[in-house]
C-alpha cells in the first residue's frame, strides 16, 4: 500500500519521524489555507458573515473542520494528479479512523 499524506509544517518532522525512511510514504508539507474550500470560505466569510449554527458539537463544528472536511475530494485529487507511485487505486483515510471504529 502506498500512503500520501498531508501535513502542515508544524507536524512535518514528527510525522516523517514516524514513517523514517519508508519508501511507499510520502509525506508533503501543505498550507491548507491555499486550499479551495478555506479560499471559497474566506472569500465569502469577507463580504457576508458566515455564522455557525448555535446548535452543533463544539468541538469538532468549527470552520476550519468543515473545511478541512470539504478539502477531502482536492487532496485525493492531487495525489491523483501527481500519482508518484504510478497507482491505479486510490481511497481517503481519515486520520482519525481509529477512534471512530473502536
Amino acid at each position: 500500500i502506498h500512503l500520501y499524506i498531508y501535513s502542515n509544517e508544524e507536524n512535518y518532522n514528527k510525522i516523517r519521524e514516524l514513517i523514517n525512511d519508508k519508501k511507499n510514504i510520502c509525506c508533503k508539507i501543505i498550507d491548507f489555507k491555499y486550499l479551495q474550500a478555506f479560499q471559497i470560505y474566506d472569500s465569502i466569510n469577507s463580504s457576508t458573515s458566515i455564522k455557525l449554527p448555535s446548535f452543533r458539537d463544539f468541538n469538532k463544528d468549527t470552520e476550519d473542520y468543515l473545511n478541512y472536511g470539504n478539502s477531502k475530494i482536492e487532496l485525493l485529487k492531487k495525489s491523483i494528479d501527481e500519482n508518484i507511485f504510478q497507482s491505479t487505486h486510490f481511497a481517503w483515510i481519515d486520520p482519525n479512523i481509529f477512534s471512530t471504529t473502536s
